[in-house]
């Protein structure tokens, strides 16, 4: 039995199943989990540790350890599971970013969509930046105006890219955006994002679903994977994240998830205010004097009543 000072700390690299692989400064090991580390849902068992995880293992071979333990989370980004007994699963950990994911067209970006994975990086602590592919397949007005329309998020600080996997264009902003971090590329099945990582880093192939003839997504079964980056930096790849819902925020929280909305929050009339129905509120009255866009208000009410 090893000595408790053959304690070595590593990342978690790759999960399949009960298989996880984890990276220390000098080696990787094949690892098993303690009991303690997995969980049941009421559908099997389900391991605690996510991609990005810092842990720690002793070795029981030049190749194979053991965990028994995970260091505290800096991030995590999560999902709820389970159909009668709601809980949550991590899907990635210790995680810089979010970079948001959309294409010009087939399917055509939604502003809603992307409000809605904003709400998720901001309740998780996340950075977030804006990427548009599949900018060759539009002509030049449907670029303009897309441009137009993106142009409020920069306004609002996000950072945003506009990218081609066949044209090469905007690869050097995104290698720049992704450089010495921890990245999770999201967004809506078909926006092009397993291409435009195989793009700016050759080799790397993102799990992808695609869809089938009815327009549906197929299922795979795939392993979540920390992949590193030649010019510095990681890729999370989880199947999980483009399952991502709301459900686990709570609406009285939503409000904080918009940006603009945060500075007016407490001047309210009413204290617990909702932002929709009630009189003298700052965030509508700001919506009428049009210092808050109203697409961003009205997918702030979409949000709302989902959450309900």
């Amino acid at each position: 039995m090893p000595e408790p000072t053959d304690v070595e700390v590593g990342t978690v690299y790759r999960i399949l199943g009960k298989e996880v692989s984890v990276r220390t400064d000098s080696k990787t090991f094949a690892c098993s989990l303690r009991g303690r580390l997995f969980t049941g849902d009421g559908s099997g068992e389900r391991n605690q540790l996510a991609v990005g995880d810092r842990v720690e293992l002793t070795p029981l071979s030049s190749s194979k350890g053991v965990i028994h333990a995970v260091l505290p989370r800096s991030t995590a980004i999560v999902r709820q599971v389970g159909k009668r007994k709601l809980s949550l699963q991590v899907l990635a950990a210790n995680v810089d970013q979010i970079v948001i994911v959309s294409a010009l067209e087939r399917p055509r970006f939604k502003v809603g969509l992307i409000d809605r994975f904003l709400v998720i990086a901001h309740d998780a602590s996340i950075a977030a930046a804006l990427c548009l592919n599949k900018i060759d397949l539009g002509d030049d007005q449907a670029l303009v105006e897309a441009r137009a329309e993106l142009e409020l998020y920069r306004t609002l600080g996000y950072p945003v890219i506009f990218t081609s996997a066949k044209t090469e264009a905007g690869h050097d902003e995104l290698r720049a955006l992704l450089k010495d971090k921890r990245s999770v590329l999201t967004g809506h099945s078909g926006v092009g994002k397993s291409k435009l990582a195989a793009a700016i880093q050759p080799g790397l192939h993102l799990s992808s679903a695609g869809v089938d003839r009815h327009g549906k997504g197929r299922h795979t079964t795939t392993a979540s994977t920390l992949f590193s980056l030649d010019f510095g930096g990681e890729l999370v790849d989880t199947p999980g994240v483009r399952e991502l819902s709301l459900g686990h925020i709570e609406r009285r929280k939503l409000a904080e998830g918009f940006i603009e909305f945060r500075p007016l929050l407490h001047q309210c009339h009413f204290a617990s205010c909702s932002h929709i129905p009630e009189p003298h509120c700052a965030v509508k009255e700001a919506v009428e004097d049009k210092k808050i866009a109203r697409k961003r208000y009205d997918s702030y009410c979409r949000l709302y009543e989902e959450l309900g």
